[in-house]
């Protein structure tokens, strides 16, 4: 019976694998001993699950870090380009300025 236990351990969910392992305990129809090799079986089935979540919330929290990454670039290219569009407003306003300059000198002459 202890044998067909631990299949069953192995095979099901840790929630319904440990409700199994409960009520056959309860029911005789394994030793004290059989018993806590499931809830140890169990156990590792626990912590192997909970593994498997955090390595695919670490995989998660690494692509989320990898396009954060990819943003703070973008927003880096962004900078620069506004940085240049500013330095270009700036000329634009400075030959402007330059030009009234002159219309101004022209038409005082006329």
């Amino acid at each position: 019976m202890a044998e067909n236990l631990i299949a069953a351990v192995l095979g099901k969910a840790a929630e319904e694998a440990l409700e199994t392992a409960v009520q056959a305990y309860l029911q005789k129809k394994i030793s004290r001993e059989d018993f806590q090799t499931a809830l140890l079986l169990v156990i590792v089935k626990m912590m192997g699950d909970m593994n498997r979540k955090l390595d695919d919330t670490n995989k998660k929290l690494d692509d989320v870090d990898r396009k954060l990454d990819n943003i703070g670039k973008d927003l880096a290219e962004v900078k620069q380009i506004l940085a240049a569009l500013n330095e270009n407003v700036a000329q634009t306003y400075e030959e402007l300025a330059k030009l009234m300059a002159n219309l101004m000198r022209r038409s005082v002459r006329i």
